[in-house]
């Protein structure tokens, strides 16, 4: 009978089934450095999509206190909450009839705490002219891929302009 060519020659040919003592963790140690460019680039693309979804709902609340702002009554800018000015927390206005408040209907995902609220207009003095009112929101957003590369939060940001009748 012919013998099969190959390692079937009892090591004759120079041939092993097993590994060299040195290359045994070889695919470890690639499977590991692959996994984490893997892993990274999952975390930051998840990352990317939270803040993505935090610019759309901080651009809807600014949108949302702007038209609020829009159908103000000439008395209801003297509510706190109301006058211009910059907000630095929403908190105490979460729930409440004002333009601030109204900004914070819909934040979900987002803390109202670190929600900061601008509105830059004055309210119009019966001059019949429609008066633009400007309603920012500002929102301090750290990624998880910015912890583990070393980079500081991101400050987000969206505003909406309209104008009171």
């Amino acid at each position: 009978m012919s013998e099969a060519k190959g390692c079937a020659q009892n090591d004759k040919c120079g041939c092993s089934s097993r590994q060299p003592q040195r290359e045994r963790g070889q695919a470890t140690v690639e499977f590991a450095l692959v996994c984490l460019v893997i892993l990274l680039f999952l975390i930051g693309t998840l990352d990317l999509g939270r803040g993505v979804f935090y610019y759309d709902v901080l651009a809807n609340a600014a949108r949302d206190g702007a038209r609020y702002a829009s159908l103000l009554d000439g008395s209801d800018w003297s509510l706190a909450g109301n006058s211009p000015g910059t907000y630095p927390s929403a908190a105490p206005y979460v729930g409440t009839t004002t333009i601030v408040g109204a900004t914070t209907k819909h934040i979900a995902g987002l803390e109202p705490s670190q929600l900061q609220v601008v509105i830059s207009t004055w309210p119009p003095e019966d001059s019949g002219l429609q008066v633009p009112v400007s309603v920012a929101t500002q929102y301090v957003y750290q990624p998880v891929a910015g912890t583990l590369l070393g980079i500081g939060p991101i400050t987000i940001r969206a505003q909406a302009t309209m104008r009171v009748s």
